[in-house]
């Protein structure tokens, strides 16, 4: 394996929540002790986990032999906001770097990320393409670089859509606390609601590599998620709505039930619908 092209290794805290994830966290923790370029630090923060999650995590990483610090924090069961909350302040490190427990890296992640960090010292917010992998076994593209407009305000872009995954954003730690992290309120939608806060003072720079999976697992797909991620999307705009004009705003909640519809009936899968969502996103861009 090639050895990281970077000068420098940079202080990046990797952050991973984790809740009754015995089933699939180890292949996540492979993920980041196989990094080209090793973290500064892991930490692992479980939600009051009632299966062997925390002691599988231990165990391999004991046997892995981590080339980097590592803390596992027990916190009682109270949702991934606060969660990651625990995991943000615990971490000692400049950047933090996301990865839910279910999904992955490539190899070259960091490595790649640090390159960033390294040409563009400005920047305090990088992320990436993933590929998305189905319970079906079906694959497809998770495009997050194409729905970015450098040209207009990142605060207009997040209200007509969630434009980022959490597992491919490596942002300041600064960042995040200034902001107020994590809010628990929004259940399925916390991310969403702390980058709309964040958005003022982010400054983004987008790869169009893929550099990561987003696994949606089963239990993701459910009619009573995608209702609730849709109630709380529309909830959050409207709880900052004087962030941006009406116009933005009411695109904001039409794109939200769109989306749930697309969503609830699988419409998405077909390539047509897909085309037909990306030009009435171009259209949108314009307003």
């Amino acid at each position: 394996m090639r050895k990281p092209s970077v000068k420098y290794r940079p202080s990046i805290s990797v952050v991973c929540p984790t809740y009754n994830s015995a089933d699939f966290v180890l292949d996540t923790m492979a993920t980041i002790v196989d990094q080209v370029l090793p973290p500064a630090e892991l930490v692992v923060s479980d939600d009051g986990s009632t299966d062997d999650t925390v002691e599988k995590i231990e165990k391999f990483l004991q046997e892995r032999r981590a080339k980097f610090s590592t803390r596992i924090l027990k916190n009682p069961h109270g949702g991934v906001a606060p969660t990651r909350n625990a995991g943000i302040m615990a971490a000692s490190g400049e950047w933090i770097a996301f990865l839910d427990s279910d999904d992955r890296w490539l190899p070259s992640k960091l490595s790649k990320v640090a390159e960033v960090m390294q040409k563009y010292p400005e920047v305090n917010f990088i992320y990436h393409n993933q590929e998305r992998l189905f319970p079906s076994g079906r694959k497809s593209l998770f495009d997050h670089e194409s729905k970015y407009n450098p040209d207009l305000p990142l605060i207009n872009q997040l209200f007509k859509m969630n434009i980022f995954a959490t597992s491919a954003i490596t942002c300041k730690k600064e960042l995040l606390v200034n902001a107020g992290l994590f809010n628990s309120k929004y259940i399925c939608s916390e991310d969403y609601d702390l980058w709309i806060r964040m958005s003022p003072h982010i400054k983004p720079y987008v790869m169009k590599d893929v550099l990561g999976y987003y696994i949606t697992r089963t239990e993701n797909l459910t009619s009573s998620n995608l209702e609730r991620t849709m109630i709380n999307d529309i909830k959050i705009k409207t709880a900052h709505k004087d962030m941006v004009s009406y116009s933005i705003y009411f695109c904001g909640v039409l794109v939200a039930i769109a989306h749930y519809v697309f969503e609830k009936f699988g419409i998405r899968q077909d390539p047509q619908i897909d085309r037909l969502i990306k030009k009435s996103a171009d259209i949108l861009r314009k307003l």
